[in-house]
């Protein structure tokens, strides 16, 4: 009860202001990326590494780029990198629709694809390029003749939930992206199992977070500026860096369970905080999303007094400069395994 309480305060804020998408600018280019996806902050605003790096590319290209935020995002406005517009109040009527079994869901669907419909009308972009479209946005490119695509943002793979194809092969064409565009072939080849059937792109163009950190442009000026972010420890000592998760309580229901890390991990950080640094990465959600305050307190509480252990600059720290300090990488089920690989 408490997490439905949780969630529902967090809706009716972000309803508090009036919806922004009418006052988007046609574009080529229109991204779509949610609260999660903004895990950096560049000149005092969020910044989403990946779909923002797209925009950016897009805009040195001399196209013109507009962004629009997932339903009940925070981060819209003034508050994120190019200004991206919200459609909060459209989303939570949607939303209690989708409670009231398939025909409140089949209704939430069409007025989803209405009010895509006419942001697009708006916008007039040649694509759309986000974090996993929704029902409404994926039908309202086909009947506006956008391609929409789903850039990859974590793990691709047959058991997903999200890209595996036991759950999106049964669903129509209309419902689902025109293509996808992954970081890598074993991304794309779990998706090449299903999607070509159905007529879906699938294309391998990386992370281009990372391309940006590793063939550096001399004009990219939020890299060079990260460059300068200097080391997170000083010392010579061996550094592990952690990968927090949000939600583990949904995993870890056992009296006691510190909703952060598993009791062994704590345990192994404590016992060897002089033998090594330690840097805890926390997801963009546990930054801030409702956990934001049990998290901090945790860690505060727990490994404060240790100056071996060390996670608000680690957090901070665009993800490559991070990587290329640490010598082994720890994680519950992170997508950053597949970035550690990288590096």
């Amino acid at each position: 009860m408490l997490v439905d309480l949780t969630s529902l305060t967090h809706k009716l804020r972000t309803v508090s202001s009036p919806d922004t998408w009418q006052k988007i600018k046609p574009c080529d280019v229109l991204l779509f990326r949610s609260d999660i996806n903004c895990g950096y902050q560049y000149k005092g605003k969020a910044y989403s590494p990946l779909y923002d790096s797209v925009g950016d590319l897009f805009i040195n290209r001399g196209l013109v780029v507009s962004s629009v935020a997932k339903h009940f995002a925070k981060l819209t406005g003034e508050k994120a990198h190019k200004y991206p517009m919200s459609y909060n109040r459209a989303a939570l009527i949607q939303a209690t629709f989708r409670r009231f079994g398939t025909k409140g869901m089949a209704w939430a669907n069409e007025q989803g694809q209405y009010l895509w419909e006419r942001i697009l009308d708006k916008a007039k972009p040649y694509c759309v390029i986000g974090s996993q479209p929704n029902i409404g946005l994926c039908r309202a490119g086909k009947v506006k003749g956008v391609r929409v695509y789903d850039l990859q943002h974590g793990v691709i793979a047959d058991e997903h939930l999200w890209y595996g194809k036991k759950c999106r092969f049964d669903l129509p064409k209309r419902d689902l992206p025109d293509g996808f565009l992954c970081w890598d072939e074993s991304s794309a080849e779990a998706l090449r199992k299903w999607a070509p059937q159905k007529d879906i792109d699938v294309r391998v163009v990386g992370n281009p977070w990372f391309l940006r950190f590793l063939v550096k442009d001399p004009g990219d000026f939020l890299v060079q500026e990260t460059l300068l972010t200097g080391r997170i420890f000083s010392n010579d000592k061996p550094v592990i860096l952690v990968s927090l998760q949000w939600g583990l309580d949904l995993y870890y229901k056992y009296k006691g369970f510190n909703g952060v890390m598993v009791d062994a991990l704590e345990k192994t950080i404590l016992e060897t905080a002089d033998t090594y640094n330690w840097s805890i990465r926390l997801h963009p959600v546990q930054l801030r999303g409702p956990e934001k305050n049990r998290v901090q307190n945790y860690l505060s509480r727990t490994f404060g007094h240790l100056t071996s252990v060390e996670w608000k600059k680690c957090s901070e720290t665009a993800l490559p400069i991070v990587l290329q300090q640490v010598d082994l990488h720890i994680t519950e089920h992170s997508t950053v395994v597949v970035e550690a690989g990288w590096m």
